[in-house]
C-alpha cells in the first residue's frame, strides 16, 4: 500500500535525522518496521524499559523473535502519520533527555 510505504519513508528520514545510531530496516509485504537500537549500548531489558517508560512506546521487543532480535524493537506503522509522528517525537524527546 502506498500509504504504508509513505509512513516507512517518513520514518526512515526521521531516524536518520533525529535518532543517531538507530537503524531502521525495510521489511517486505508487512506493516511492521524493524528498528535496531544496539548502537545505543543498552542491554535488552534496559532498552525495553527505556522505550516503554521514557518514550511511552509499546513496541514488540526484538528478543520475542529470537536471539537475533537483541537490541531491536518492532514498530507497527499502519496508523495515521500524525500518530506515528507523535510516537517518534516522544522517542526523540526521550533520547535527548538521556545520555546515550
Amino acid at each position: 500500500c502506498g500509504y504504508l510505504r509513505g509512513n516507512f519513508s517518513w520514518m526512515e528520514a526521521f531516524f536518520s535525522q533525529r535518532l543517531p545510531g538507530a537503524v531502521l530496516t525495510r521489511t517486505e509485504g508487512t506493516y511492521f518496521a524493524w528498528a535496531d537500537f544496539s548502537a545505543w549500548g543498552m542491554d535488552d531489558d534496559a532498552l525495553s524499559r527505556f522505550l516503554r517508560e521514557r518514550a511511552g512506546l509499546g513496541l514488540a521487543d526484538g528478543t520475542m523473535f529470537g536471539a537475533g532480535g537483541s537490541g531491536c524493537a518492532r514498530f507497527n506503522i499502519a496508523l495515521p502519520r500524525q500518530e506515528l509522528k507523535k510516537a517518534l517525537d516522544r522517542l526523540d524527546a526521550a533520547v535527548k533527555g538521556a545520555s546515550l
